[in-house]
């Protein structure tokens, strides 16, 4: 058994290139917001969005490859976005700014294995990094207590996690810290608003 101390909540998420389900980690993105609900990010990000009840799906992730994005209420204030094959630019920036949000957390990564963090507070970007040795933002060691125990803090922290394939898993493990939120591998199996990739 693989030793998962750092991202335990989300070991579902440190899957093999050769799983069948390596395309959810290959482009995704993952916005937590604390201040919209549901219907309100979809709205404020222009989202052709549908009623969806996924709770029967065998397999709800490959129901948004590819392109296709999730709205969900996560409980105790927090709505999370998931988008397969997106960018930060076009929503977690958005909702980052947006005068409701209270705090937004994102965890990108795409398919050149470019995996990025960013903390939003009232609009003021916290702290954002790809390499947890190179932060940004306007108060980039708000977090360092959080990122010890998952990403690590420096170059060698970050090599190992590429190398043993957990960095995402642990961005996703900080996440979880800031937001109290936790994502199970069903997370998508549920009522939720959607926009499904033939949109």
């Amino acid at each position: 058994m693989p030793d998962t101390s750092g991202y335990e909540p989300y070991a579902w998420l440190n899957i093999d290139v050769n799983d069948p389900d390596w395309i959810f980690t290959e482009g995704l993105l993952f916005t937590f917001v604390l201040g919209l609900s549901p219907a309100e990010v979809a709205e404020r990000l222009d989202l052709p969005v549908q009623h969806l009840d996924l709770t029967n799906q065998q397999d709800p992730l490959r129901y948004f490859v590819i392109d296709g994005k999730a709205v969900l209420d996560a409980g105790g204030g927090w709505t999370v976005l998931y988008e397969d094959n997106s960018i930060p630019e076009d929503s977690s920036h958005v909702l980052a700014h947006d005068p409701a949000a209270d705090k937004v957390v994102s965890v990108f990564t795409n398919v050149n294995s470019v995996m990025e963090f960013a903390y939003w507070q009232r609009g003021d970007l916290v702290v954002r990094f790809e390499f947890p040795d190179e932060r940004g933002g306007h108060r980039p060691d708000a977090l360092l207590d959080e990122m010890r125990a998952t990403t690590g803090v420096h170059i060698d922290d970050y090599e190992r996690a590429m190398s043993d394939g957990s960095y995402l898993a642990r961005m996703m493990t900080l996440a979880h810290r800031v937001t109290s939120v936790h994502l199970g591998p069903d997370f998508l199996r549920r009522p939720l608003l959607g926009v499904p990739p033939e949109n």
